[in-house]
C-alpha cells in the first residue's frame, strides 16, 4: 500500500475512493455496520438472480453434457470411470463435474443438484469481485462493480447452468484477493488454493492469475515471492496428481486433445476470424450489455484519465493500468482463439464492472445510502420472484419430462433422429439429442441424421425423441409423426 501525504489542496482533487487507496489509515478501522448490511444484500440479490428457476429450468447444450456424464457417473459409483476408459473425457478437469455428483447425491439428480455448484460459485465471485475492488476503491464503488458482474448477462447465461466457467473464475478471484491483501496471514493459502480450485475446474487457463498477479506486482514494482509462500505451495500438489495420474493412464493424450481443442475453428466457418470475433466481441456485447454499457464506455475514459493523474499514489495509478492489462489479455486471448464465443469475455467481467462502477461513482461522489442497494434488492426481487408466468421465463417441464419416462416401454431401443451418430467406442463429447435423453430418462439412444431415417427409417413405435428446432413440423409430417409431449428443447413423437 502505497503512503503519501495529503494536503488539503490534494483533497480536493481525488476522489474519495482514491483518497481511501492513498491513506491506509482511513480503512484501519475495518468495514462499518451498514458495509456489513450493505454486503450482506448484495449476497442475497445474487443468490435471487442466480437460483431463480433453479429447479426448473431445463438443461440444454453443453450443461446437459455436463448432467449426461454427472448422471453417468453416478451410475457406475466410479468416480474416475469417465476419465479412464477407453472413452475417456480429457478436455476439462473432474471438480465441477465432481462436487456436482456429490451434490445430486445428497439431493437427488435434477436441475437443482448438477447446476447448484456453478450457481454457488457465481455468488461467490460477486462477493469476491467486492472484496478485491474494496481494496483500492470505496464502498460504494466496489459494490457497484460486484453489482454489475451480477447484472451482466454473459455471467448469468454462463453462471446459472451447469458450466466451469464460475467455478473456475472463484478460484481467480481467490487468488487475486489473496494478492491484494497479501499482508493478511490468509493470503498465500487463498493464492494457491485459488489457483487449483481454477485448474481443476477448467484446465490450464486457470493459472491466469499468476500472470495477472506477476504484472501487479511488476507494475507497482513490488516483489511477488515471500518466504512463506513455499510451504503453502503445497495446495498447488492436486494439480500434479490430477495430470499426473492422466498421463498414466493415457500418455501425453490429454495434452494432445487440449491443444486439438484450442485451435478448434469457428463455428461459423463462412466468416473469418476477425468478422467472427466482430461479431462475438463487439456486436454481441453492444446488444447485450445494456444498460452497463454507456456506463462501461465513460468508466473507461475515466480509468485512462487515472493514468496520467500525479495527484494519485503511484499504487493506485499502476493498478488502474493493471486493469487494462488484464481486460486486454482477455480480449486479444478471445480472438486469438479460433472458435470465438462471447463467454471468452466472461474471465473480464469484473474490469468491465469496475469501470462501470468508476461512472456512478465519479456521479454520486462514491456514496450511497442503506435505501440504494435496498431498493436494488426489491426491484430484483419484483422483476425476477414475484411475477408467476414473466415471457422470458422459461416453462416448468418437469410433469412433462416425468410423463415421458411413464411412456418409455423398458427394455426397448429408443432413438433420437436430427442429430449426428456417436460411433461406438468414441470418446465422450457433446451431442445434444443423446446427452438430453440420457440426462433426464437414464436411457442411452441410438442417435440418427435425418438422411439416415429417410434411406432406413427404423421402428417408431416405441417412441421417437426430435429436437425442438426450426423445421421440426416438416419433419414430422414427412415421417408420419404426431407430437405427444413437447419441453423447451425436445419432442417426443409417436406414429399417427
Amino acid at each position: 500500500m502505497c503512503v503519501t501525504s495529503i494536503s488539503s489542496t490534494v483533497k480536493k482533487v481525488l476522489l474519495p475512493n482514491e483518497i481511501t487507496a492513498a491513506v491506509p489509515d482511513l480503512k484501519s478501522s475495518g468495514p462499518t455496520s451498514s458495509e456489513i448490511l450493505h454486503v450482506g444484500l448484495l449476497a442475497v440479490v445474487a443468490i435471487v438472480v442466480l437460483f431463480t428457476d433453479s429447479a426448473t429450468k431445463e438443461l440444454h447444450g453443453t450443461a446437459v453434457f455436463y448432467a449426461s456424464l454427472i448422471r453417468e457417473l453416478l451410475e457406475s459409483g466410479d468416480p474416475m470411470l469417465i476419465y479412464s476408459d477407453e472413452r475417456a473425457y480429457l478436455l476439462k478437469p473432474p471438480l465441477v463435474v465432481w462436487l456436482s455428483a456429490l451434490t445430486s447425491k445428497i439431493l437427488g439428480l435434477s436441475n437443482f443438484s448438477v447446476t447448484f455448484i456453478s450457481r454457488l460459485a457465481g455468488v461467490g465471485v460477486v462477493l469476491l469481485t467486492y472484496a478485491l475492488f474494496r481494496r483500492w476503491w470505496s464502498h460504494a464503488v466496489a459494490w457497484l462493480a460486484a453489482f454489475a458482474v451480477l447484472t451482466n448477462s454473459t455471467f448469468v447465461q454462463f453462471t446459472a447452468t451447469l458450466r466451469m466457467d464460475s467455478l473456475m473464475m472463484l478460484g481467480l478471484m481467490m487468488s487475486l484477493v489473496g494478492w491484494a491483501y497479501r499482508e493478511k496471514p490468509w493470503c498465500w493459502a487463498a493464492i494457491f488454493g485459488g489457483v487449483t480450485v481454477a485448474v481443476l475446474s477448467k484446465g490450464p487457463l486457470g493459472f491466469a492469475a499468476i500472470p495477472l498477479i506477476v504484472a501487479h506486482a511488476a507494475l507497482t514494482r513490488q516483489s511477488p515471492f515471500r518466504r512463506q509462500m513455499w510451504w503453502w505451495s503445497v495446495l498447488l500438489l492436486p494439480i500434479a496428481l490430477w495430470y499426473a495420474s492422466l498421463v498414466n493412464i493415457h500418455g501425453l493424450k490429454p495434452f494432445t486433445e487440449l491443444g486439438a481443442d484450442a485451435a478448434r475453428s469457428t463455428a461459423m466457418p463462412q466468416w473469418d476470424i476477425w468478422q467472427s470475433a466482430y461479431q462475438e466481441y463487439v456486436v454481441k456485447p453492444a446488444r447485450r450489455y445494456w444498460p452497463w454499457l454507456p456506463l462501461m464506455l465513460i468508466g473507461t475514459g475515466l480509468a485512462l484519465r487515472r493514468l496520467w493523474d500525479t495527484d494519485l499514489c503511484k499504487e493506485l495509478r499502476a493498478t488502474y493500468l493493471w486493469l487494462f492489462v488484464w481486460l486486454l489479455a482477455v480480449i486479444i486471448g478471445a480472438v486469438l482463439k479460433p472458435d470465438h464465443d462471447i463467454r471468452y469475455l466472461y474471465l473480464g467481467l469484473p474490469v468491465l464492472g469496475l469501470f462501470s462502477a468508476l461512472t456512478i461513482g465519479n456521479w454520486t461522489q462514491n456514496r450511497f445510502a442503506t435505501w440504494f442497494p435496498l431498493g436494488l434488492l426489491s426491484l430484483t426481487v419484483a422483476l425476477i420472484v414475484v411475477p408467476r408466468d414473466p415471457a422470458w421465463r422459461a416453462h416448468d417441464t418437469r410433469a412433462t419430462i416425468e410423463q415421458i419416462n411413464h411412456s418409455l416401454i423398458p427394455n426397448t431401443v429408443i432413438h433420437a433422429i436430427g442429430g449426428y451418430p456417436v460411433p461406438a467406442g468414441q470418446a465422450r463429447r457433446q451431442n445434444t439429442h443423446r446427452d438430453w435423453i440420457h440426462f433426464y430418462t437414464g436411457r442411452t439412444p441410438t442417435v440418427l441424421s435425418w438422411d439416415q431415417t429417410q434411406d432406413n427409417p427404423p421402428a417408431f413405435g416405441n417412441g421417437i425423441f426430435l429436437t425442438l428446432s426450426r423445421g421440426h413440423e416438416a419433419r414430422l409430417e414427412q415421417f408420419g409423426l404426431q407430437k405427444i409431449f413437447t419441453t423447451n428443447e425436445m419432442i417426443f413423437a409417436l406414429p399417427q
